[in-house]
């Protein structure tokens, strides 16, 4: 399984993969195995253990002496088009609350449409120029009068400086990789390293379909007059591997935390992500596929799930589903598909607990 997530902050990357592993034996006080991935990493001198300091200096942008790598690039960002339809829909709620005029409020959709002319993503320089013509619609009102105007406006300005928020500089990407139930169970429960091992693998083997077909940049065709998107083959990536879901059952998974930066034509520039997003499922049935043939190379019998998936064989659904508290949960609070489970895993998170457990192997 895959799930492909943007990290909007060096904080929220920072807190969230200081992690403490509870069956993992190779680190000290069961601390996580973490390592660099990548050609851009190679180029950076990352190699071997992540360090919090070298995770911190690139998240942020900067080579391991200090060096700045995006010069002038920050400024750049752009916003999807997920957040442009919401903000689109938000200013027409807003200009319908305050009865504007009929011939106004075709205007400002007009405006808010023009957005929709980039053929990529919207940069937040594009926010400013629109705000002023709507502001110019909104003054020009005879249904609204002068407190009303200000009222408009200032709603006008408090959307569009969310969205603007939401264009500072993204400084990763977390694509985690989770190894089925059975095989975490097998790996971690029934402490069978090589499971670990072939986990790592087929993270690896992962990666480097993400690295050489979907580390992309986005670039201005002059010739053409188009956007046009170019693999760089290059990423940087620190995978920090956990044994723990957030339910404390046996989950082996793998952040990777692929950095908003790549090499290209020997300048460094932002990730275009879309790659990531648009082929998760391929991204995540490379990974099974891998994970699957190394597990029966290890001498297991595994079996297909209709899902994509596939599980160790001689496990019982009783036990599966003695290790699945967290889907478990998921399943009562009423979430149909992915999407919905998503959401409800955020707003129901548990806090990490701090255990002291003792699991006999079966």
């Amino acid at each position: 399984m895959l799930s492909v997530s943007r990290i909007n902050s060096v904080n929220h990357a920072m807190n969230y993969y200081e992690h403490d592993n509870y069956y993992s034996k190779e680190k000290e006080e069961g601390r996580e195995f973490t390592e660099w991935y990548g050609q851009a990493s190679e180029e950076l001198g990352l190699k071997g253990n992540v360090r919090h300091h070298d995770f911190n200096k690139i998240l942020n942008g900067h080579s391991l002496n200090g060096e700045k790598l995006l010069k002038g690039k920050e400024k750049e960002q752009k916003i999807s088009f997920e957040m442009f339809f919401k903000f689109q829909k938000d200013i027409a709620e807003t200009i319908n609350e305050c009865l504007v005029e009929e011939k106004n409020k075709e205007s400002i959709k007009e405006i808010i449409n023009e957005f929709a002319s980039s053929r990529d993503k919207i940069s937040t320089e594009v926010f400013s120029k629109y705000e002023k013509k709507i502001n110019s619609i909104v003054n020009s009102d005879s249904n609204l009068d002068i407190e009303n105007k200000m009222e408009l406006k200032s709603k006008i300005k408090k959307s569009i400086s969310i969205y603007k928020k939401s264009v500072s500089r993204r400084p990763a990407f977390d694509l985690t990789f989770s190894a089925p139930k059975s095989v975490s169970i097998a790996a971690l429960v029934n402490e069978d390293s090589e499971l670990i091992k072939a986990h790592r693998e087929a993270v690896k083997y992962a990666l480097s379909i993400v690295e050489s077909e979907y580390s992309r940049v986005t670039s201005i065709d002059k010739n053409l007059n188009k956007r046009i998107n170019e693999n760089s083959g290059k990423i940087s990536a620190a995978l920090f591997e956990h044994d723990t879901s957030r339910k404390l059952d046996p989950q082996l998974h793998t952040h990777c935390v692929i950095m908003n930066m790549t090499k290209h034509n020997e300048e460094w520039r932002a990730i275009n992500s879309d790659g990531f997003f648009y082929n998760s499922k391929k991204i995540g049935a490379i990974y099974q596929n891998k994970l699957a043939l190394l597990v029966k190379e290890l001498g297991y019998d595994i079996k297909l799930n209709s899902n994509g998936t596939f599980d160790i064989n001689g496990y019982t659904e009783e036990q599966l589903k003695y290790f699945s508290k967290r889907s478990e949960q998921i399943k009562e609070l009423g979430a149909t598909n992915q999407k919905e489970a998503t959401k409800l895993v955020k707003i129901n998170r548990d806090k990490k607990k701090v255990m002291n457990l003792f699991l006999k192997k079966n």
